[in-house]
């Protein structure tokens, strides 16, 4: 039961530190807003919506491959959630997470509260996709097409 309210309070909390930085710079937004100075409360803030991202990106792979089952109604909303929690593809994100954020604050050169925000959930809700592309990158990287390997002598 504790673990099904700790993403409902990551959200009332990202919701509050989000208030509590919009109220306190320039409110505009798009291409004339100004962008904020990275610090620390920016920074938990942007990494608390990527686990939202995460979260949510589970939560829809877990309900298509439901629907992919032919199932059109969750029999037990409480099983689906704790099944949800407990499953592979959300760990996998959560673990990888702090790693598809340090990527996306290292390529953030100026950047405001809104367009933290659609980054982050973005990536968040892909970040198991993001990680698997870079492994499969490193992977390829390390055997090139055409190269095969030489046989390990026993």
């Amino acid at each position: 039961m504790k673990k099904i309210l700790i993403f409902p309070l990551a959200i009332i909390v990202g919701f509050l530190i989000w208030s509590q930085m919009i109220t306190t710079h320039q409110q505009t937004f798009g291409a004339q807003s100004v962008p904020f100075q990275k610090n620390l409360l920016f920074a938990i803030y942007g990494f608390t919506v990527t686990l939202i991202g995460v979260f949510l990106g589970s939560t829809y792979r877990a309900l298509q491959a439901l629907r992919e089952k032919g199932i059109t109604r969750i029999p037990n909303l409480k099983e689906f959630f704790i099944g949800l929690l407990c499953s592979v593809d959300l760990w996998i994100g959560i673990v990888s997470a702090p790693i598809v954020f340090a990527l996306i604050w290292q390529s953030l050169a100026t950047v405001n509260i809104a367009g933290l925000t659609v980054v982050a959930l973005q990536n968040g809700f892909c970040c198991t996709l993001i990680i698997a592309n870079l492994v499969n990158n490193q992977t390829a990287a390390a055997h090139p097409p055409g190269q095969k390997e030489e046989p390990k002598p026993e």
